[in-house]
């Protein structure tokens, strides 16, 4: 599984596509077609293996994210209002992406009868902003990565 994976990857790559979306489409396929030629425990084991995986991952980015902060805050200026407008930028625009597609999906003709509440799209849109961090390791991996090359 992990190898077919990895596959998919490392294609993308070759060809200067992105990992990301090349892992993502590897993903449902397998999760299509793999996943339901595996005996229970290798279900079971499969699922445990990626969850693991996954949590290590997203360690290593915060573990990341956190090193870097305080790189660039010994050793580099900062712009302290350039970083409140960010922060203000991302979270009204997260609360306002969250909120105003929901509002457009449930417009829409066959929208679930069951309506979130207020306080529950807030919470996804505060779960939403809490798992956007990635997206800043990954600036400063690209950054770091322009400027040495």
């Amino acid at each position: 599984m992990i190898c077919f994976a990895m596959i998919g990857y490392f294609v993308s790559e070759i060809f200067e596509l992105s990992g990301i979306v090349s892992i993502l489409c590897t993903s449902l396929v397998m999760s299509h077609y793999a996943w339901f030629n595996l005996s229970p425990q290798g279900k079971n084991i499969t699922s445990i293996l990626f969850q693991t995986l996954g949590y290590i991952a997203e360690g290593t980015v915060f573990i990341y994210l956190g090193i870097s902060s305080i790189f660039y805050l010994f050793f580099k200026p900062i712009s302290w209002s350039f970083i409140g407008a960010m922060i203000i930028i991302i979270i009204v625009g997260r609360y306002l992406a969250v909120y105003v597609s929901y509002y457009i999906f449930e417009c829409l003709p066959g929208s679930p009868k069951n309506k979130l509440s207020f306080s529950q799209i807030t919470f996804i849109a505060f779960a939403a902003l809490i798992r956007g961090s990635i997206a800043f390791g990954l600036v400063l991996k690209i950054t770091d990565d322009f400027k040495y090359n």
